[in-house]
Formats: C-alpha cells, sequence, structure tokens
C-alpha cells in the first residue's frame, strides 16, 4: 500500500510526463506572448511618436536626431502616412 503513488506513476508514466511537457511549454510560450506584446507596444509608440512629429512638421532627419530613431524607420512610417 506504500507503493500506490509509484505505482501509479508508473502506469501513468506518458500521461504524466505529456502533462509536465504542457505545463512547460505553456509557461514558456505565456512569456512569448508577453514579450511579443511588450515590443508591440513599443513599436506602436514609436511609430506614434513618429507619426506626430511627421505631422507637426519635423523632418525625417530632426526625428532621427532628436529621437535616436533610424532614418529608414522615420521615412517608412512617413510613406505610410502618404498612403492613408
Amino acid at each position: 500500500s506504500h507503493d500506490v503513488l509509484k505505482d501509479f506513476l508508473e502506469r501513468e508514466r506518458k500521461a504524466v510526463t505529456m502533462y509536465s511537457l504542457y505545463e512547460y511549454n505553456q509557461a514558456g510560450h505565456m512569456k512569448v506572448l508577453k514579450e511579443e506584446a511588450y515590443s508591440d507596444g513599443v513599436i506602436n509608440e514609436k511609430h506614434r511618436v513618429i507619426e506626430s512629429m511627421l505631422r507637426k512638421g519635423r523632418t525625417p532627419e530632426e526625428i532621427e536626431d532628436l529621437c535616436g530613431y533610424s532614418i529608414d524607420e522615420v521615412i517608412d512610417i512617413k510613406n505610410s502616412i502618404k498612403q492613408d
């Protein structure tokens, strides 16, 4: 009777292993989702700042100098605004 847990785990080894892997992967997946959401927020804020500065008449070069964003990023956003 002392080996009930041992017997159960031996019988259900595959299910226990799969459950453990699922739990591990779920935690990893949630971490990735959180990091992606943070990254998306940073990108959206950067886009908003660049767009606002462009609408206020700043040149891409000024935005690059003031904010440290790459000139390519600024020009890409400027071009996307023109298409709207």
